[in-house]
Parts: C-alpha cells; sequence; structure tokens
C-alpha cells in the first residue's frame, strides 16, 4: 500500500515538474524569436547593464534587430563572439555615404591623473574613475573600437588615439556602440574638415589637462569668411554646407582641435 503511495505521488510530482519546465520555454519562445533566442544563448546572463541595456534579454532584441552588435558586451567569451559574428554574418548595414569619426586627439596630449594596470579594455579602465585620463571625454586608447571593427579600419595611432583608416571604414557604425566615453561619430563621408574633441564642460582648465582641448574660445567661428561655424554648447558645430574647405579655421584655433580629414 505505501509503495503504491509513493509511487502515485512520484508520478504527480514527474508531471507537475514537466508541466512547468514546458511552461517556461514556451513563455521563453514568446518572449525571444529564434534570433534572439541564439544570441541570448551567447550571453553570460549578467544583467550587468555595460551594454547600455537594462539586462540581457533587452540586448539580445537590440542585436537581432541589428541596433546593437553583440561585442557591446563586455563579458562574453571570445568562442561566443566568434560564433556570433559567423553566424549572424550581417551584423551592422554599411553606408558608404557615413564615415565613423573619432572626437578625441588626446592621447600622449592628454595627461593621466594615474597609472592604469588593468585589463586592456576602455570599458574597464573607465569603470576605475572613469579612466586614466585627466580628461573624463577623452580616448583611453585600449582599442575597444579596434577589436570590433570586422573591416580593420581603426587603429591606435602613435599618440595612443584611436584613428579611423578612411579607406577602409564602411559606416556600419558598430564601433560608435563600445566607446565607453561616446567619442566615435557617424559623419558625411563628404565631409573633409571637423571639430576633434568632445570636452564640452571644463573649458577654462582644460589647457592644463590637454594641449588640444577646446577651450570654447570662439576664434574659429569668427574668423570663418562663410558663417559655416556656430558654437554650441562651447564647442563649434561646422555645417558642410556652407564649408569651402579654405581651412582658415584651422590655423586659427590655438589648440589645433579642428582638422583636415
Amino acid at each position: 500500500m505505501l509503495t503504491t503511495i509513493l509511487i502515485a505521488i512520484g508520478v504527480v510530482v514527474g508531471v507537475v515538474g514537466f508541466t512547468l519546465l514546458i511552461s517556461f520555454f514556451i513563455n521563453k519562445s514568446k518572449r525571444l524569436n529564434s534570433k534572439e533566442t541564439f544570441v541570448h544563448s551567447l550571453l553570460p546572463e549578467l544583467d550587468c547593464g555595460k551594454c547600455g541595456c537594462p539586462n540581457c534579454e533587452a540586448f539580445s532584441k537590440e542585436v537581432a534587430d541589428e541596433r546593437q552588435d553583440i561585442s557591446a558586451c563586455p563579458y562574453i567569451l571570445k568562442a561566443n563572439l566568434s560564433k556570433a559574428n559567423r553566424v549572424l554574418k550581417k551584423g551592422y548595414v554599411n553606408n558608404s555615404n557615413m564615415i565613423a569619426c573619432i572626437k578625441c586627439k588626446g592621447g600622449k596630449d592628454c595627461k593621466n591623473k594615474f597609472e592604469y594596470q588593468g585589463q586592456q579594455y576602455c570599458w574597464c579602465m573607465d569603470s576605475l574613475h572613469s579612466g586614466a585620463k585627466m580628461c573624463d571625454r577623452a580616448c583611453l586608447g585600449c582599442g575597444d573600437c579596434v577589436r570590433v571593427c570586422r573591416y580593420g579600419a581603426i587603429f591606435i595611432n602613435e599618440k595612443g588615439v584611436a584613428e579611423v583608416d578612411r579607406a577602409k571604414c564602411t559606416g556600419c557604425g558598430a564601433c560608435t556602440y563600445v566607446c565607453p566615453n561616446k567619442l566615435i561619430e557617424r559623419i558625411p563621408a563628404s565631409k573633409q574638415v571637423e571639430f576633434i574633441c568632445s570636452n564640452n564642460t571644463d573649458k577654462m582648465g582644460v589647457t592644463a589637462k590637454c594641449k588640444v582641448g577646446c577651450t570654447g574660445c570662439g576664434l574659429c567661428a569668427k574668423i570663418c569668411p562663410h558663417g559655416a561655424i556656430e558654437m554650441k554648447n562651447g564647442n563649434p558645430v561646422i555645417d558642410e554646407k556652407k564649408c569651402t574647405k579654405c581651412n582658415k579655421c584651422i590655423g586659427a584655433c590655438p589648440n589645433s582641435c579642428i582638422s583636415r580629414l
């Protein structure tokens, strides 16, 4: 009699457990489509938020919709990243009309506030007092953008700053998501003169921190004969339609913040 009861209890528990397990996978499949499920299976499921999404599930959806690159996850295993790149393939849609532009020239010209000896990832350095550079909007030079670029269009130059090879850049925008300081923008490929700096806060003390930081003096806007430069939030904004590439602004900038691309 006791044996029969135990068997009956075991059967009931087994059926309930199996039902709950099936229900879990059905509910999960409702939340994630096949592509999202694949991406989600490669993630560490830490829900750290470093990718900019509240959790791994939301990040999976953005990757599946091609609004993010899976490499924006700082903790994904290299093997899983390689698998994702092989399967997803397409990633970002290339746009030959746009090109990546890294809004920083700092590197050796930007002073360090401490010596960093940790993992050589920008997101990792940035998590420690906003990085080793005195300017909180400086390129950290660890090359997260280099690693994510599938076209080899980004490299770290002799000054220790990320730089774009315009001949190789396809304008896909994958690099724009991995920079912790949001220094990478997509600009029209036809643009030949650009303001290269991201500091828009500490204008008074910028020179003490960085030799090539913008002070917001406005000389570039004043000297432009075509009114192609307007100061916004302390930084010059160049109107490509008005710019004639006369280069007067380049010569006028005391800290060489404007460059010919």
